[in-house]
């Protein structure tokens, strides 16, 4: 599956893995409604990415394959992961 709906887009989240191998992947992807301008609103609560929340606007850049990669926090939403 690639999209739940025409305007939601997979984003996809960097991590660092540490000594203990935790998180136990490098990258999470998410779902977001794409906002047309070159950011997401995420509307997926993410299990490992920190500093992030379900709401939270996120500018995104495409890789080379598409594929949509989360770089600054452009506006935090009043939510909280846990």
């Amino acid at each position: 599956m690639t999209n739940i709906s025409d305007d939601h887009v997979k984003v996809h989240f960097r991590m660092d893995i540490d000594e203990d191998g935790w998180p136990p992947a490098s990258v999470e992807s998410l779902w977001a409604v794409d906002l047309g301008d070159g950011t997401v609103r995420l509307d997926n609560t993410p299990w490992f990415v920190r500093r992030v929340a379900s709401g939270d606007i996120i500018r995104v850049q495409p890789d080379d394959d598409g594929v949509l990669w989360a770089g600054e926090t452009v506006q935090p939403s009043q939510n909280c992961t846990m």
